[in-house]
């Protein structure tokens, strides 16, 4: 047995057994070999505070659940089937609280829902109130919560062994049952005040509302898999167990293209109508293999872009690839981040648009209600008609009206940050130094490149058609649409830095909302490209690509390369590229067959839900 020496860092290094040969007339020892055998050993740095920073190092470090530590499996305690996690994908993480506003002095307790908990003795902190937790079953866990005298927000964090468990945090609000509002600006004009105070009042109004809705019918979160993969039916062919084994030739010319010249060329002779079907293709394949993979095949595209990019100003207007990888990426990623986030001002907006539309979806009592406290947003004057001709102040009140709801949705926004998954703030940090690099910080190119690329492809876009991106179960009526289009427009006017222009000059009216929030948006942004590996990882998404649709992504990829062969030849000038596409040409076949749509039941416009336990 030898006595393992200090090592300085992590590598590989020789060992050899030696045997002192002393010399006699010099009174000296020398070593000489005792065996010619010379063994490796290796040695790792696993030195992580958290999941996610150990999921980025050596791939033979894991993250010990019931140590709460980065080591080697061999290190770990093991109990149960889940005592490891070696992936990015799989670190524990909090989800959400219930409830989550606890209403003082009740010290209620609060469950606190989760991934891979453990029968083991946690701690939830509550700000600085450390409190025991009983550990309920492997998704959840029960925290008493600490008596508080006042209205306050406070951050949930999860521990065990005295290190966080998860390295995301949630938020607990500590409220009043009755929140009175001070105004101390006597001086402003009546006719500011009055306005401001009207619509306060039908804000209080319709939050007690809502507080009451919400006791009745708690939300159900949806099935993700059934919005991530919708509308594939053009993806999906019948795929042979000899077929999927000549296909392994296109598989490995996939996992080879370490330069992306495979996927580059086959994108640059893409059309209009399949460049969106490739770009599934390719993101369903490398997420398969992990999400990081995924996520380096976009990085590829957008340095690709930016590089054939003459200003700053049209980066990521198009419907380019590398934005409908993006897209599609968001959604296999980004799904639970954005119904934990904002499904609950989305579900109230689609109600008061329910009312507002005529639509029956409550109680007599409660529709009286809202019919007290209609609160438009509606601020073009074209489309406000008869509202407009009755009374000409409810333009005034509509203004306020979406001036307020935007910032409560960009305040959800900022305080989610932490909830985000990582994967967003690893490219949002890309984004900005390749823009940047590209065209400077000057008139800040590089944060309006990242502003414009996660709001316009991703936030806004779900606020727009909150069905699409599983925030509703349904379309919303006509009325809360219109809603999600002009609250879609301020964030996104926010995220461009720029005022709207006078094509749509009714929507200078939210003008105050921009310039009010720019420097906060900026520190939004900037929060955003600086996170290291030691923040939260955030909300993780737990979906997997069906097995039928992965095979089926290969098949689709190598009828493409048959399809689009001639132009490919014309426009490939590498000819160790061609011959690779000849031989998958000339040795997988023909292409399989595409599945019938009247074969497959499609997803369109269906949304399964499960109701949160």
């Amino acid at each position: 047995m030898c006595k393992q020496p200090m090592f300085s860092r992590a590598g590989n290094y020789s060992i050899q057994i030696v045997s002192p040969d002393v010399s006699i007339t010099k009174k000296q020892a020398n070593w000489k070999p005792f065996s010619p055998d010379v063994l490796t050993i290796s040695i790792l740095d696993c030195s992580a505070s958290s999941c996610a920073e150990c999921a980025l190092k050596d791939s033979r470090c894991v993250w010990c659940l019931y140590d709460n530590k980065c080591d080697t499996s061999f290190a770990c305690t093991m109990r149960g089937s889940i005592s490891i996690i070696d992936s990015l994908n799989n670190c524990p993480a909090l989800l959400y609280v219930t409830p989550s506003e606890v209403v003082i002095p009740s010290t209620e307790p609060v469950v606190i829902t989760g991934t891979y908990f453990i029968d083991a003795q946690y701690q939830c902190s509550f700000g600085t109130n450390i409190v025991d937790a009983t550990y309920l079953n492997s998704t959840n866990i029960q925290c008493e919560t600490p008596p508080v005298n006042s209205s306050t927000s406070v951050s949930i964090a999860v521990f065990l062994n005295g290190f966080n468990y998860a390295s995301n945090q949630l938020s607990l609000l500590f409220s009043s049952e009755i929140e009175q509002s001070d105004s101390d600006d006597v001086s402003l004009p009546l006719v500011i005040i009055l306005p401001v105070a009207f619509v306060i009042l039908i804000v209080i109004i319709i939050l007690a509302i809502i507080y009451k809705r919400r006791r009745i019918s708690p939300l159900t979160e949806p099935d993700y898999s059934i919005v991530a993969f919708a509308y594939n039916d053009r993806l999906m062919f019948h795929v042979s167990d000899s077929q999927a084994e000549r296909l392994k030739l296109v598989e490995d010319a996939l996992d080879n293209d370490n330069d992306r010249n495979l996927v580059f060329a086959l994108a640059d002779v893409s059309s209009a109508g399949d460049s969106e079907f490739l770009a599934k293709a390719l993101v369903y394949y490398y997420y398969d293999k992990g999400s990081n993979h995924a996520l380096q095949l976009i990085k590829a595209f957008i340095d690709l872009e930016v590089s054939h990019s003459v200003e700053e100003g049209t980066l990521f207007r198009s419907e380019s690839i590398a934005c409908k990888m993006f897209s599609i990426y968001a959604k296999l990623i980004g799904l639970p981040y954005l119904w934990h986030s904002f499904s609950r001002i989305i579900f109230d907006l689609n109600t008061v648009g329910d009312q507002e539309g005529g639509i029956n979806t409550s109680t007599k009592n409660e529709g009286a209600a809202y019919e007290l406290a209609k609160l438009g947003m509606e601020v073009d004057p074209g489309r406000m008609e008869e509202m407009l001709s009755e009374d000409s102040s409810d333009l005034t009140i509509n203004q306020y009206s979406l001036q307020l709801y935007a910032q409560k949705l960009f305040n959800a926004i900022k305080e989610s940050l932490p909830n985000l998954p990582m994967e967003f703030r690893e490219l949002s940090s890309h984004l900005r130094d390749v823009i940047g690099e590209k065209f400077g910080s000057k008139n800040k190119a590089d944060f309006k490149g990242v502003g414009g690329f996660i709001f316009l492809r991703y936030i806004c876009p779900a606020i727009m058609t909150p069905q699409v991106y599983a925030l509703l179960p349904e379309p919303p009526n006509t009325v809360a649409q219109r809603y999600f289009v002009l609250l879609s427009k301020a964030l996104q006017n926010l995220a461009n830095f720029t005022l709207p222009g006078s094509k749509e000059d009714y929507m200078e009216k939210i003008n105050p909302f921009i310039l009010e929030n720019e420097a906060a948006f900026l520190k939004f942004l900037d929060e955003l490209v600086n996170a290291g590996s030691e923040t939260s990882s955030g909300i993780i998404s737990t979906l997997q690509v069906p097995r039928d649709l992965r095979i089926s992504c290969v098949a689709f990829i190598h009828k493409y390369i048959v399809d689009k062969k001639g132009k490919l030849d014309s426009k490939v000038d590498d000819e160790e590229l061609l011959n690779l596409i000849d031989r998958i040409v000339k040795n997988v076949g023909e292409p399989c067959a595409k599945v019938d749509t009247g074969e497959r039941v499609s997803t369109r416009n269906t949304l399964k839900s499960k109701v949160v336990s």
